[in-house]
């Protein structure tokens, strides 16, 4: 199969399995999903070679767009799983304030004496 027509299937069941996501259960199996596919698509681009038949270049622009999608669905996935570093950074030093209240240093009590 051509290197071309091969690539925009691998980049189309990569927009796929994007457009379905995953849960926060599923997030470990779903990104070594997306991994694979990356990688698939490393050596697929790698294996293209001009020059390029009418019918590889409009491939090509088809395949410009997915790409594009693509993009966007990973920005969108990355966003999320930062949103839920923060959260969980966040959770944990909330309870770390609630075990040892006192442990933080607190400005608000404090004097100062300018005197010598």
């Amino acid at each position: 199969m051509d290197a071309v027509k091969k690539l925009y299937e691998v980049s189309a069941e990569l927009l796929s399995l994007l457009e379905k996501g995953a849960t926060s259960e599923e997030r470990d199996e779903f990104i070594h999903q997306i991994e694979a596919y990356l990688e698939d698509r490393e050596k697929l681009i790698k294996a293209t070679q001009p020059p390029y038949t009418t019918e590889q270049k409009t491939i090509g622009m088809q395949l410009i767009e997915v790409n594009k999608k693509i993009d966007q669905k990973l920005t969108i996935f990355k966003n999320e799983i930062q949103s839920d570093l923060r959260k969980l950074q966040n959770n944990k030093v909330s309870q770390e304030k609630y075990h040892d209240p006192y442990q933080t240093d607190t400005i608000s009590g404090l004097f100062y004496d300018k005197r010598k």
